[in-house]
């Protein structure tokens, strides 16, 4: 029999300034039956330390222990309450607050399984192995450029557009300072050769159509490339016809982890009055 329930995300949000934020459990709760259960990410959660590099590792282990506390008291609680007050509780802790460890918006759902095993599925869908995407990676790139450029005191790059009149196309790095200089990384982690050959060409075609209008100079591109792991011999040969593909246009690729290229990219042309004392 097929029955309503309501669950919420679990978030981690250290940085009350910017609003950013992992997801790290479920709670779900079915009025019908008064079920109330929990799952939350392991202390040692690899996400939390890709995603905030800069964090205490210890703080995200703290908290958690704080909140499982309090959800382990819910559900004691649960079953020995009418089910209007149990629903008002689950509102009351998942309404919007200024801490740590946050709720998403409370979410309903059909429930036609046995609920632990429905929030085994919710936690593979926000939480675990579906999570890991090549635009994740992408994500966990660019805070990795952001933090070497600022801790050498480095002229501003942020996200930014560039246009034509017949198409416009977003990078998560740039600089107006002088012309536009643009930072792009990629990741080639893609599973076939057939992902990875389009995911370059979807950005091989931005940046070209941008430089042959004038918008852009092919030497102001600069692009980080992470590729494929393991040795699986035609990811690598896609790989490499996506650095052709650039090559042809005459921009900049580098290895990720080639800092030093970064940084002469990035002070490349710019005056000592726009790098800042840290």
């Amino acid at each position: 029999m097929s029955m309503g329930c309501l669950y919420a995300i679990v978030r981690f949000a250290p940085y009350a300034e910017t609003g950013e934020f992992a997801n790290v459990g479920i709670v779900l709760y079915v009025p019908q039956t008064k079920f109330f259960d929990f799952k939350l990410a392991p202390a040692r959660f690899k996400r939390v330390s890709q995603f905030f590099e800069d964090i205490e590792s210890k703080l995200f282990s703290a908290t958690k222990i704080h909140i499982e506390q309090e959800l382990e008291r819910i559900k004691r609680h649960s079953a020995n309450v009418a089910e209007d007050e149990i629903v008002d509780l689950f509102k009351e802790m998942t309404r919007k607050r200024e801490s740590i460890l946050r709720f998403g918006e409370i979410r309903s759902a059909l429930l036609k399984t046995n609920p632990n095993e429905y929030i085994e599925t919710l936690y593979d869908r926000f939480i675990g192995r579906e999570f890991v995407t090549k635009e994740y990676r992408e994500v966990i790139m660019v805070r990795a450029i952001r933090q070497t450029l600022r801790t050498k005191g480095m002229p501003s790059y942020t996200e930014g557009k560039l246009h034509n009149e017949l198409i416009e196309a977003t990078f998560p790095l740039v600089n107006k300072d002088c012309e536009p200089k643009i930072i792009k990384p990629l990741s080639f982690q893609q599973t076939s050769s057939t992902k990875i050959i389009e995911h370059g060409e979807l950005w091989h075609w931005k940046i070209k159509r941008l430089i042959k209008a004038g918008s852009l100079k092919n030497d102001n591109v600069f692009l980080p490339f992470e590729e494929p792991k393991g040795n699986n011999s035609q990811l690598k040969k896609a790989y490499q016809e996506v650095i052709k593909e650039f090559s042809s246009i005459h921009v900049q690729v580098s290895d990720f982890n080639e800092t030093q290229k970064l940084i002469d990219f990035a002070t490349r042309d710019i005056g000592p009055e726009k790098f800042k004392l840290i």
